[in-house]
């Protein structure tokens, strides 16, 4: 278990917050850590690192693309032509580096669901999958048909919800005429199968 942080210190993180992003990126922030709180004890997850994970995940998320692009340069992350021509994609990486960096926030699971938020991976952790999904359902976003849906998911089956979440981005991305980044079409297919490998099993 994390070690639960003192108020002070979770008090200090929100004022940082407060400080590098937009009121309502803010309001955002927060609404993901309560919500990705609450889901945790759902899952038996360490309710402290989802909240921490919640509260930080946006943390570059107000950066322009020149800031993006110059701290993936500085934090020597991967770059690919995907990345590159959209840097907003990159928020999620810089952050976690920033976070480690900036404000000796060393915890692996923490990092591993603030890296995990825009582009997620076959085995990130069942904390990272709860932080994507959190992100995705948080009460002040806009309202969409499948909401309701995924929020039932992912108090259910954190896999399941991936599966539902990610094609539910798609769509979401297509008709903002967006390119999603290919690795996260190959996460989908890889839950999509995983999901039809245990319904074969279940029968």
């Amino acid at each position: 278990m994390l070690t639960r942080l003192s108020t002070l210190d979770r008090n200090w993180l929100k004022e940082q917050m407060m400080l590098l992003l937009s009121p309502k990126r803010y309001i955002h922030s927060l609404a993901v850590a309560e919500l990705g709180e609450q889901w945790a004890a759902r899952h038996q997850l360490d309710a402290e690192r989802a909240y921490m994970s919640g509260l930080l995940h946006d943390v570059a998320r107000d950066m322009t693309d020149e800031q993006l692009l110059a701290a993936a340069e500085q934090y020597r992350i991967p770059m690919d032509p995907v990345k590159r021509s959209n840097p907003l994609i990159l928020h999620a990486e810089v952050g976690a580096c920033f976070a480690r960096e900036e404000w000796q926030i060393t915890d692996a699971q923490i990092l591993e669901a603030m890296t995990r938020h825009t582009i997620p991976e076959p085995d990130m952790s069942d904390l990272a999958k709860l932080i994507y999904l959190a992100d995705i359902c948080e009460p002040n976003r806009r309202w969409w048909p499948g909401r309701e849906i995924l929020i039932r998911l992912a108090e259910q089956d954190l896999d399941q919800a991936m599966t539902f979440g990610l094609s539910e981005t798609m769509e979401y991305l297509q008709e903002k005429g967006e390119v999603p980044h290919p690795h996260t079409l190959q996460v989908l297919e890889y839950f999509r199968n995983k999901a039809a490998s245990q319904t074969r099993h279940a029968r």
